[in-house]
This record gives C-alpha cells, sequence and structure tokens, in this order.
C-alpha cells in the first residue's frame, strides 16, 4: 500500500508538472502567436506607408517641374517687360528730340503677346 501511495504521489507530481509545462507552453505560444500578428500589422503598415511616400514624392517631383516652368515663364515675362519699358523709353527720348535720336525699332509685339497668352498650365489647389 505504500507502494501505491508513493507511485500516487508521483503520478500526481508528474500530472500538475505535465499541467504547468502545457500551461507555459500555451502562455508562450500565444505571446508568440501575437508578437507575429503584431509583426505582420506592422509590416503591412510600412507597406502602406511606402506606397503613400511613393506617391508624395512623385507629386513633390511634379510639382518641382510646374515650378520651373511657372519661374522661367516669370522670368521671360518679366524680360519682355524689360525690353518694353526700353522701348517705351527710348520712344520717349525720340518724340522729345526727333531731329537727334533715331526712332527706336519696332518692337516683337507678337512674342510678348505670345508670352502673355500662353502662361504655363494652371494647378488646382490640393483639396
Amino acid at each position: 500500500m505504500a507502494t501505491e501511495i508513493v507511485v500516487g504521489i508521483i503520478a500526481g507530481i508528474a500530472g500538475v508538472a505535465g499541467a504547468i509545462i502545457g500551461f507555459l507552453g500555451k502562455r508562450d505560444e500565444t505571446r508568440q502567436s501575437a508578437s507575429e500578428a503584431l509583426i505582420t500589422g506592422q509590416a503591412s503598415r510600412i507597406d502602406r506607408l511606402e506606397g503613400r511616400l511613393d506617391a508624395v514624392e512623385a507629386a513633390l517631383r511634379e510639382t518641382r517641374a510646374e515650378l520651373h516652368a511657372v519661374q522661367s515663364h516669370a522670368g521671360d515675362l518679366r524680360d519682355a517687360l524689360r525690353r518694353a519699358l526700353a522701348w517705351i523709353a527710348e520712344t520717349l527720348e525720340h518724340q522729345a528730340s526727333p531731329d537727334t535720336i533715331a526712332a527706336p525699332p519696332a518692337p516683337d509685339i507678337d512674342t510678348w503677346q505670345a508670352l502673355v497668352d500662353t502662361p504655363p498650365r494652371a494647378r488646382n489647389p490640393p483639396k
């Protein structure tokens, strides 16, 4: 009977130890599963953010190209205005003393008009 008690105690201890090991294993498995889900979610989020970043970089390149076109056109308009003002000054000077100063040559009005009539593409403001 003592042997049966000892065997029973050993079996009980083995059962409790097995239950504890099983519990710890399930807890670790749950932690690992949660960690994998978190990592997968973060990877998905990073992929979406990289896609958005690529789209923003493409839009930025497009905006920079448009800015360059607008700045170039503005420079051409300033140059045309400078030439127009110089022509007006020469014309006024000629009218003040027509005998001593030659009349300025006629400006290329078609080029100036083309500059005014063909601005770079207007961009709609962001929503």
